[in-house]
């Protein structure tokens, strides 16, 4: 079978799940810190909300793709997993590019801001590409268990596995 666990400690499922809520949370807040940017920003006359709402707008993707992949995992589903995969890709390229841009505008102004904001943004983008193994690990367990008929929720999954396990020992 496929590697079942996460990080040589945690069950893979389990971290992937515990991934899938880290995002939803970092999601939940970045929407709740947006809502209040963009009632700050409608009353005041002379600002446009429009990149308020471009962000709001984003955070959402990454929310609901949170939502289904979580759901894939604990349903056995090993399609619900790609979609953010792809959005791990996209926004993993997206930091590698706003290194490179906070590198050229701000590193003529001050080095410090400018290596510590490169710092954190290659710390995600290295994070960001954990999560992705991750995921593409438990993609490969997923499908693995459909091929061999263990496709049940989550729960349900530990008395067969362990059928399966002691057969082939």
């Amino acid at each position: 079978p496929p590697r079942q666990v996460c990080c040589t400690c945690v069950p893979l499922k389990a971290g992937t799940i515990a991934i899938g809520v880290l995002y939803l949370i970092f999601c939940v807040i970045s929407i709740s810190l947006l809502a209040y940017a963009l009632s700050e920003v409608a009353n005041d006359p002379d600002s446009d909300p429009l990149y308020v709402r471009l962000f709001l707008g984003l955070t959402f993707i990454p929310f609901l793709l949170s939502l289904l992949f979580v759901f894939g995992v604990v349903k056995g589903i090993a399609w619900a997993l790609l979609p953010f995969c792809v959005w791990l890709i996209i926004s993993d390229v997206s930091l590698i590019a706003g290194v490179i841009a906070l590198g050229v505008i701000v590193g003529e102004v001050d080095i410090v801001v400018t290596v510590l904001g490169v710092a954190v943004m290659l710390f995600c983008a290295f994070l960001q590409v954990f999560f992705f193994l991750v995921l593409l690990a438990c993609y490969k367990l997923l499908r693995w268990e459909k091929e061999m008929g263990l496709v049940t929720p989550i729960w349900r999954n530990a008395v067969r596995y362990r059928q399966l396990l002691t057969d082939e020992a």
